[in-house]
C-alpha cells in the first residue's frame, strides 16, 4: 500500500451524506441556514477562519471560466445558526477589505 494523503473530514458533509440525510432533522435545520455566495475564486479553506461547531456542507451551484476570472457561485449549507453567522462575519470584513 502506498499512501499519498489522508485529510480529516471534521463536520464537513459529503454529496453523499447529504443524500442520506435527506428528510432528518439534521438536513431540515441546514436548510435552515443555507447562504449562496458568489465570488471569484474560492478556497474552502475560508472555513478554518471560523471555529466550525456543527456540520456544513458546500455545494457548487455554479463555475463560469472567462479568459480573466474564475466565477463561482456556492451553496453553504450549515447546521448550527451559530456557525452562519460566523462565516457571515468573516465574509463581511473580507468584502470590507476588497473594497478599501
Amino acid at each position: 500500500m502506498k499512501i499519498k494523503r489522508v485529510d480529516e473530514q471534521g463536520f464537513a458533509l459529503s454529496e453523499e451524506d447529504t443524500d442520506h440525510l435527506a428528510g432528518t432533522e439534521l438536513w431540515f435545520n441546514m436548510l435552515k441556514n443555507r447562504i449562496i455566495v458568489q465570488s471569484i475564486g474560492f478556497d474552502q479553506d475560508i472555513m478554518k477562519e471560523i471555529n466550525i461547531t456543527n456540520y456544513y456542507y458546500i455545494e457548487e451551484v455554479h463555475q463560469k471560466n472567462s479568459s480573466i476570472e474564475e466565477e463561482f457561485i456556492h451553496r453553504i449549507w450549515f447546521a448550527s445558526p451559530k456557525d452562519k453567522d460566523e462565516f457571515m462575519q468573516v465574509l463581511a470584513m473580507k468584502k470590507l477589505s476588497q473594497d478599501v
